[in-house]
C-alpha cells in the first residue's frame, strides 16, 4: 500500500527499525566462521531478507547507506548488493555500502588511496 500523510514511510529523514527475517543457524558475520554452505544459504535467502528493507524505504528515496560494523561486513555488503539489484532499471535508490572499524586508520584524501575520509563517533556497544 502507498503510505499516506503521517505514515512513517512517508516522512523524509525518519529513522525506523526494520527487522528482516533471519534464518536460524545462519551466522550474521564472520566472527565465528562463515562457510561456503553458509554463503550459498545466504544467497538463496537474500530476496526474503531484502524485501522488508526495500518495502520500508520512504517513497522517493534517492540514496541508501548500508553500514557494516567491524568484522560484520560480508552480510551487510551482500544485503547492499541485493538491495541495489532489487532497484534495477532506475526504479530504486542508489545504494552505498560502508563499514566501521575499531582499528586505527589513516585517511588520506588522495584519489589513489583506499581510505579517503573518516567519521568519528562513540562505540555502539560497551568497549
Amino acid at each position: 500500500p502507498t503510505p499516506g500523510p503521517g505514515d512513517p514511510a512517508a516522512v523524509p529523514g525518519l529513522v525506523r527499525r526494520v527487522d528482516p527475517p533471519w534464518p536460524a543457524g545462519l551466522p550474521d558475520g564472520g566472527r565465528h566462521g562463515f562457510t561456503p554452505a553458509d554463503r550459498r544459504r545466504l544467497e538463496a535467502l537474500l530476496p526474503s531478507i531484502v524485501a522488508p528493507l526495500a518495502d520500508a524505504l520512504p517513497i522517493g528515496a534517492r540514496r541508501v547507506l548500508v553500514l557494516g560494523t567491524e568484522e560484520f561486513m560480508y552480510v551487510p555488503l551482500r544485503i547492499a548488493g541485493a538491495l541495489d539489484a532489487a532497484g534495477t532499471a532506475g526504479e530504486g535508490p542508489e545504494v552505498f555500502f560502508s563499514t566501521t572499524t575499531r582499528s586505527p586508520v589513516l585517511p588520506v584524501d588522495d584519489p589513489g588511496y583506499a581510505i579517503r575520509s573518516r567519521l568519528v563517533f562513540p562505540a555502539h556497544d560497551l568497549p
